[in-house]
């Protein structure tokens, strides 16, 4: 299983491992970060068949959306699995789930749900 962590904010990509670091140091190696939303639709292109877990944000640069790249991805990749982290869900018949972004994130630095949804995937045997 391959796991794939798209944020359009560098900084929110830090803070998600800082806090994913202090959980469990060893699932960074797991994981691809990035704030590129084409190096991700390369990377996941390099694995059609295989299973994918994708957690991407929603709003991006020219226009882009997580739904957007989501539906795009699912015609590709049948064995993807996308999650929306955002404050603001758009719902979208090919998303598999959602996981909730605190609105002020900005001021809390509250990674939880999204740390919490990683440490549930089980990637330490994979």
């Amino acid at each position: 299983m391959k796991v794939y962590v798209l944020q359009s904010i560098e900084g929110n990509i830090k803070d998600i491992k800082f806090a994913l670091f202090e959980k469990n140091p060893s699932l960074l190696e797991k994981i691809h970060f990035s704030s590129y939303y084409g190096e991700i639709e390369k990377l996941i292109s390099l694995h059609p068949g295989e299973e994918i877990i994708l957690i991407t944000g929603q709003i991006f640069p020219c226009n882009q959306t997580g739904t957007k790249l989501d539906e795009t991805l699912e015609m590709r990749n049948s064995k993807i699995k996308v999650y929306l982290y955002s404050t603001m869900p758009e719902y979208s018949q090919f998303l598999d789930g959602y996981i909730k972004k605190p609105s002020n994130l900005c001021n809390t630095k509250d990674y939880n749900s999204i740390v919490n949804f990683i440490l549930k995937l089980n990637l330490i045997n994979t």
